[in-house]
């Protein structure tokens, strides 16, 4: 399990791609949304993963998680 802070201000979960190998999840090519940073750059989306999600009691099935290595 992995606690993390949510954004719900944010419209896609994004996961860096240390922490997707290491918990070994499987990594599926994607075209992914085009992101941008607060300083307007591009961030680099090399795949996907669908995980569920826990939000205290709630769970949320399959959401999908973008892969960057940035």
């Amino acid at each position: 399990m992995i606690s993390a802070l949510v954004d719900t201000g944010s419209d896609i979960t994004v996961v860096g791609s240390e922490l997707a190998k290491k918990m070994r999840w499987q990594i599926y090519p994607t075209k992914g949304p085009r992101v941008l940073t607060a300083s307007e750059e591009l961030l680099l989306i090399t795949g996907e993963v669908r995980q569920p999600l826990f939000v205290g009691s709630r769970s949320l099935d399959e959401v999908p998680v973008y892969v960057s290595p940035d």
